[in-house]
């Protein structure tokens, strides 16, 4: 597409950064069965958008404001900037064929430009010439077309008749709301640039676009050893589901002073089974309060106390087609019907360079109505997986219970012992890396209030404060920067996860130092990324919250690295530079 570069480049500009708390009222003058919008409110909030973030970030601005940003397309008059813009992308005409309109040049689209005044906007190019209601302008070279809309909007496009019949007419909100429904709506409320796509016009693109591409990416995962890749035929038919399950997809961003939100949804067709699995809230959150306080490097929850989701994530599990491993998704599937909800918290591993294995301090809490027929599942699994082989890899399960006592109750232990390959010792330093010494998944468990307390490591410490925890004792609960990003996550969430940045710069800081890096600067209370996914209505939400703290330490500790390789070159530069040394051959520099 280069016929529009200039004119979407200065769009694309604003509305990469603006900044709204309501739908674009553009949409009220797009026809309901475009295929694709891309939508941002009135662009002065740019500036203030911008601005409050690169206050908090103390970084300056990429550029000087929004007319700089228009200067750069090309406009430096006639453009309201008190008004939203869009630019619209329509699906194949009546007649044409799928593979017709992907094999078109550019897809068939406009952009809706909010105008002050037309002749102002056609001003901005010298070579405009009018013939009737269209101005034919020149963009890189390029011929483009722009009309007057009428209330004060311009219509632009590479395509001349489709510049002259497009109709902009108010009226069209009522259609969107209906189609988004109550999630996708509030995503287009709350970004400050929204992309809507129309799947119902979309589904003959897409699928045509699935043919083949599976079964050709399943023979280069088996070129390239990949012999516990998913069972691609699986995994075509479960999108091929979503895709006839799905009316409207939605992917919203927003910045603001607190950080960079990134939105992701999906509404379903009334009756349809994702729509009755996303019909349900959760609540996540009353997991993770279940876990023992302690720095992390990942915490997880999942909410599956709806038949639907458990039915969802057994579908995900049956995809598997490691050989060797045909017992694995039975045996997860079974865990999943004795539960409902987990949370999990990878806790910070001070040796883990050093070997003590990664899930030293894991630790989860299971939700479940029948503890001990969860436990006694486990210890069902740990029987099924003795003499099963994958990838050259043997286990051996082992179920003790009542192993030991820990703050006087009775915990059993577990363990799993995975044997690599001889002739692949990249596969026993890993295991080292993930296990330590004890060769593979091992751990305690013990019933707990509402549930099942489960170690990934035989820590009776850990064992001991998740227990304490599962009483509400010491929890995640207290962690203020798990909540302050929890609450810009979607609500109703069956899913929540968080990135300890802390704890992962903790670890990796001490070793770049050693190998001759700059000391890194990580503050005590840096926020985690936080993720996680609402149902609510038949609608699906994923939201990612990257706090505005971990984008400016990340920003500092990459100057640092910089400025510490830039002081070695010019050091090496010097010395490249210094005169020969006047000893004669043979003498000692010192």
């Amino acid at each position: 597409m280069t016929r529009l570069n200039g004119l979407v480049l200065a769009a694309g500009l604003c509305m990469g950064l603006a900044a709204a708390h309501a739908a674009p009222p553009v949409l009220d003058r797009i026809p309901a069965d475009a295929a694709m919008v891309v939508a941002a409110p009135s662009l002065d909030r740019l500036e203030k958008s911008a601005k409050t973030l690169s206050t908090t970030l103390d970084q300056p601005l990429p550029f000087d404001g929004v007319q700089s940003l228009l200067k750069m397309g090309g406009i430096e008059k006639g453009i309201d900037s008190t008004k939203s813009l869009a630019l619209v992308i329509f699906g194949p005409k009546a007649g044409q064929t799928v593979e017709e309109w992907q094999a078109s040049d550019e897809p068939p689209m406009v952009v809706l430009v909010p105008t002050t005044d037309f002749k102002a906007l056609t001003g901005n190019f010298a070579d405009a010439k009018a013939e009737g209601d269209i101005t034919e302008i020149s963009l890189d070279g390029n011929p483009a077309f722009v009309k007057s809309a009428g209330d004060g909007y311009a219509v632009v496009g590479a395509d001349r008749a489709l510049v002259a019949s497009f109709v902009s007419r108010p009226g069209n909100l009522k259609a969107h709301e209906a189609a988004l429904g109550k999630t996708l709506n509030s995503i287009a409320d709350e970004s400050d640039v929204v992309f809507l796509a129309n799947l119902a016009v979309l589904r003959p693109v897409i699928a045509e676009g699935m043919k083949g591409a599976f079964s050709k990416m399943a023979d280069q995962m088996a070129m390239m050893g990949g012999a516990a890749a998913p069972d691609m035929e699986a995994v075509e038919d479960q999108l091929g589901k979503f895709l006839d399950q799905s009316k409207m997809a939605a992917i919203g961003a927003r910045a603001e002073g607190a950080g960079v939100s990134l939105d992701f949804g999906a509404s379903f067709i009334e009756g349809s089974e994702l729509a009755k699995t996303f019909s349900t809230s959760g609540d996540t959150a009353s997991l993770i309060k279940k876990l023992p306080m302690q720095p992390y490097f990942m915490l997880v929850a999942m909410d599956l106390s709806s038949p639907g989701l458990k039915g969802f994530m057994k579908q995900m599990a049956s995809l598997s087609k490691a050989p060797g491993a045909e017992k694995a998704p039975e045996i997860f599937m079974s865990q999943i019907d004795a539960m409902d909800g987990q949370a999990v918290s990878v806790g910070f591993a001070p040796g883990l360079m050093m070997g003590s294995g990664l899930f030293i301090n894991t630790v989860a809490y299971v939700k479940t109505k029948d503890p001990a027929g969860f436990i006694n599942g486990v210890k069902s699994s740990m029987q099924s997986v003795n003499g099963m082989a994958m990838q050259g890899m043997s286990f051996e399960g082992k179920f003790t219970p009542e192993a030991t006592k820990v703050s006087d109750v009775s915990v059993d232990a577990w363990e799993m012992k995975i044997t690599p390959p001889e002739d692949n010792p990249m596969a026993g330093q890993m295991m080292m890396m993930m296990y330590g010494a004890a060769g593979g998944p091992t751990g305690y468990l013990a019933k707990a209030d509402g549930g099942v307390i489960q170690t990934f490591s035989k820590n009776s410490m850990l064992m001991a404060a998740a227990l304490d925890a599962a009483k509400g004792k010491n929890t995640m609960e207290g962690d203020a920067t798990v909540a302050q990003v929890a609450e810009r996550l979607p609500k109703g969430r069956v899913f929540e996860g968080y990135l300890g940045v802390k704890s992962l710069m903790d670890m990796v800081g001490p070793m770049m130092a050693m190998m001759g890096g700059p000391q890194m600067q990580v503050p005590e209370n840096l926020p985690p990324i936080g993720m996680g996914l609402g149902a609510s209505d038949g609608s699906a939400r994923f939201g990612l919250f990257v706090p505005a703290q971990v984008i400016k330490t990340a920003a500092d500790i990459a100057k640092s690295f910089q400025e510490s390789m830039g002081g070695g070159m010019d050091e090496m530069e010097d010395e490249e530079a210094a005169p020969a040394d006047p000893k004669p051959a043979g003498q000692p520099r010192f």
